[in-house]
């Protein structure tokens, strides 16, 4: 409670972002409204969220159009629809499991599972993706959670091969578009 009452506003514009872009997901859950169009996306839904009814004036003083989500996962959901938040979800989900099996095996690979762990946990109330150095950090932590050399060597499985694939096509989705920016800088 003291946490929520010395950063209220901040939180409660997050939450106002939240409840907003959950509306526009519920809009396009399929297919979203496409990779690095939130903020235009974000913007009209926020329009139509204040026409539809009276708001408060606190509610219309916390409004913005926010370049991001402020939560990954809704930010996944709304640019990329249900397929690829799922995708996502699916990801972390085996390379999480593969962290902890590995640390159940031989008790290495705690700092890297902590990492990502706290990396996923700061994904609900942030936006790290969008930063590239932390996409970077991300997709390694990824990479040395699925590391198998510590393993008893096995096949590379159909299971690896395609979680390989999926981080490549991530780590392109979040990069390409963050080539101009870069440059600009």
């Amino acid at each position: 409670s003291t946490l929520y009452l010395n950063r209220k506003d901040s939180l409660n514009e997050r939450f106002l972002v939240w409840k907003i872009s959950w509306g526009l997901f519920k809009e396009n859950p399929i297919t979203g409204v496409g990779l690095n169009n939130f903020p235009a996306a974000f913007g009209t839904a926020q329009e139509k969220y204040f026409s539809e009814f009276p708001r408060s004036d606190k509610e219309i003083l916390l409004s913005q159009v926010p370049s991001y989500g402020f939560n990954e996962f809704i930010q996944i959901a709304v640019e990329s629809g249900i397929i690829g938040l799922i995708g996502f979800i699916v990801l972390l989900f085996f390379t999480l499991k593969a962290g902890f099996r590995r640390l159940r095996l031989n008790n290495s690979g705690l700092g890297v599972l902590g990492s990502l762990l706290s990396f996923v946990f700061i994904c609900f109330f942030s936006y790290p993706l969008s930063v590239l150095p932390l996409t970077l950090v991300m997709v390694l932590l990824i990479a040395l959670c699925n590391d198998k050399r510590t393993e008893p060597v096995r096949s590379f499985g159909v299971l690896n091969l395609s979680t390989c694939i999926f981080s490549f096509l991530l780590t392109i989705t979040f990069l390409v578009p963050r080539y101009h920016q870069f440059r600009s800088y």
